[in-house]
């Protein structure tokens, strides 16, 4: 006889689901930090979710908002983020941020870096003024989004609360429409403006 798992009997209702989120170790200069002192995974599959849900599915990868992973509930001793689906910020396609599919009124951006070099001048720009840049390319967008499209180049909002992730030595954000002030903004080189 086998053994069904008490969250495989548990019926979700509304838009709650619960996610086991992704087990990730993180180095910093070399060093393993313990799972007591890194910020919670912000990736991971849904377990248990209403059957009746039309956008999600259970054993869907999924990342969510990062406020969103401060709920745990523990069942069995595995532990499962409890959140609303609203919070879902994309779905995965691949492993991979990039290849992440947008959800709701989402924006997944390609976030620009000012050039290491001030143009024309051989200075170095130190690496957090590298870092204030806040446009990017549009790579994906939610079901909901109406006013922005792939392969926008957009300019948002610095204080909107930019949902950051940092892969292959590349960053990217998630912001909502809402966040976006304007589309098809030039970059400091088309303008002649020396960055």
């Amino acid at each position: 006889m086998s053994h069904v798992r008490t969250v495989d009997r548990i019926k979700m209702i509304g838009d709650w689901i619960f996610v086991k989120p992704d087990h990730e170790d993180q180095l910093v200069g070399g060093i393993l930090i313990p799972d007591t002192a890194k910020p919670p995974s912000q990736k991971g599959t849904i377990e248990a979710i209403d059957p009746k849900s039309e956008r999600f599915h259970k054993g869907q990868r999924v990342l969510f908002r990062r406020r969103s992973a401060l709920g745990f509930i523990e069942i069995e001793n595995v532990k499962y983020v409890k959140l609303k689906t609203g919070l879902i910020i994309g779905t995965f396609k691949e492993d991979k941020i990039s290849s992440v599919r947008a959800t709701h009124r989402n924006v997944l951006l390609d976030w620009e870096q000012a050039p290491k070099e001030f143009v024309g001048t051989g200075l170095l720009r130190p690496e957090s003024h590298r870092q204030a840049y806040y446009t990017g390319m549009v790579l994906s967008v939610g079901w909901d989004v109406e006013k922005v499209k792939v392969g926008d180049r957009v300019f948002f909002d610095q204080f909107c609360g930019v949902e950051r992730f940092d892969e292959d030595m590349q960053r990217f954000g998630f912001v909502t429409e809402e966040d976006i002030y304007c589309s098809g903004v030039p970059t400091r080189v088309e303008t002649g403006v020396l960055s």
